[in-house]
């Protein structure tokens, strides 16, 4: 549904903070004085996009076209009555290749609204860099929206005018349109954005600990258990109960999120071993979490063991283990199922996922890991309306 999409701001402090981006990167906005789309006026992205869900001159395309917005309507409101009216419908059929066009039309649409003014182009730029993630919508739209904002205000940065980028999409087919979306948008954060060696083998793994090793801690039994998600495993772990866990299940791939490798089995054992640290504080670092994210769903697609860890294996962890869950388990949408699963494959620490010692509030926790698991690759390749 509507309103803004969010942005995630670095801050003097090198913390990442939630905010809420302009008003124009919400599909909902009534744009008074309206903006043109292949001849028609219409006065937001929402009524456009339902009036053109229908063949052109129909009974259903018309009425929404000429269902204008009332002066004492919010935007909420009259793009929530366009969207009903838009519903299925007796007397007009969809376009019989709507659901294949549909990503397009979204981004064209977009495109219009902004050509139409300088001012909305100002606000989107006023973004920068920061990574931009959607509201909760319908079907994939939390990722589709935020992708098309980014598309345009990286457009725009580059210095291409929207009715320029607009005559390329117009071009495109669908498929290379959403691709196009994909590949500007899919989480890659570099070796940089870590803040130690991002890839390695045990081996190297294992002289880095040996150089520089960690806080000695006491060791302790595993009691954690296995996520079965993407064809693989997950485990989850902190630098604690790590030996033990890793002897128990012996993971083919190792995702280390802390500034150092835990103690290591006295075995000699070959496998992947991905360090992926960043600050235990900055759970709003979305660039990175969503990589790691996607990084450890293509692991767990060749059918691997994954063992996720960080010092305490609660924030970091939990979050990413989180998402991981919801993005691979269809049951595991809602927030008791999904604490369940946690609660289960981790016991010892699921008090801190859900707000009681944690650094987030419970509802944060729950809603960082929906959008990292909305945004990860999976979503868009898998998709189902």
């Amino acid at each position: 549904m509507g309103g803004p999409c969010y942005y995630y701001e670095k801050g003097l402090s090198g913390r990442h903070t939630e905010r809420r981006c302009p008003q124009c990167t919400d599909n909902f906005q009534i744009i008074w004085d309206g903006f043109e789309f292949e001849g028609m006026r219409f006065y937001s992205v929402e009524q456009a996009f339902q009036s053109l869900k229908f063949p052109i001159g129909s009974i259903a395309q018309v009425e929404i076209l000429n269902t204008l917005p009332k002066p004492t309507e919010s935007d909420f409101q009259y793009s929530t009555r366009t969207y009903h009216l838009g519903q299925s419908r007796l007397d007009t059929p969809r376009r019989d290749d709507w659901e294949r066009v549909k990503v397009k039309v979204m981004t064209l649409l977009n495109c219009a609204k902004y050509a139409s003014s300088a001012d909305m182009c100002s606000d989107l730029l006023d973004l920068g860099r920061s990574r931009i993630l959607g509201q909760q919508s319908t079907w994939n739209w939390t990722y589709w929206n935020a992708a098309i904002q980014t598309l345009i205000r990286d457009e725009l940065i580059k210095g291409t005018k929207p009715d320029d980028l607009m005559h390329i999409i117009d071009m495109m087919e669908p498929q290379e349109v959403e691709a196009l979306l994909g590949e500007n948008f899919d989480f890659k954060a570099s070796s940089e954005h870590f803040r130690h060696w991002a890839t390695g083998t045990f081996e190297l793994a294992e002289v880095t600990h040996m150089f520089d090793p960690p806080p000695k801690v006491k060791p302790e039994e595993s009691q954690n258990y296995p996520i079965y998600i993407f064809g693989g495993r997950l485990i989850m772990a902190d630098v604690s109960d790590f030996q033990s866990t890793f002897e128990q299940f012996l993971p083919d791939t190792v995702v280390t999120m802390c500034s150092k490798p835990p103690s290591f089995p006295d075995t000699v054992y070959e496998g992947k071993w991905m360090h992926r640290d960043f600050n235990g504080h900055d759970l709003h670092n979305m660039e990175v979490m969503g990589t790691i994210v996607n990084e450890t769903i293509l692991e767990l697609q060749q059918g691997k063991t994954v063992l996720i860890h960080c010092l305490h294996g609660q924030d970091r962890t939990g979050i990413i283990g989180a998402a991981l869950t919801i993005a691979g388990r269809e049951e595991c949408q809602t927030e008791s199922r999904l604490r369940r699963y946690m609660i289960g494959a981790r016991p010892k620490k699921h008090k801190y996922w859900y707000g009681e010692y944690g650094v987030m509030h419970k509802n944060g926790y729950h809603r960082t890991a929906w959008l990292l698991a909305l945004h990860a690759s999976v979503v868009r390749n898998n998709r189902t309306d």
